[in-house]
């Protein structure tokens, strides 16, 4: 497609230099490459498999903790008075533990 409309920019004026667009296109396309996200890597060594099996299990902690969040919360926007309120105090206190120990799960 990149010849196609060079081939149509000579035509339209023939002091167009097509190399040069060319070139930019390259190096559009290099530095494209360039920036594409490389996976990231942590080396870290354990004393114990426990150590190790918290390590491992990180996500599913993260995501358990989600989930709990969002169905406090979803009790708390539709349930009713009473879910709503003691719903709302277990989010309160679920937050002020994740802040504590310096967790974001948002």
């Amino acid at each position: 497609m990149a010849k196609k409309s060079v081939t149509n920019a000579t035509k339209k004026n023939p002091g167009y230099n097509h190399k040069a667009v060319l070139e930019h296109t390259n190096k559009i396309k290099t530095s494209a490459k360039r920036s594409a996200k490389k996976p990231c890597q942590l080396i870290y060594s354990f004393d114990t498999k426990e150590e190790f099996k918290h390590a491992a299990n990180g996500n599913k902690y993260f995501c358990t903790l989600w989930d709990i969040d969002q169905e406090l919360r979803k009790l708390t926007k539709y349930g009713t008075e009473e879910e709503s309120q003691w719903s709302e105090k277990a989010r309160e206190f679920l937050h002020r533990v994740l802040n504590e120990n310096d967790v974001e799960i948002y």
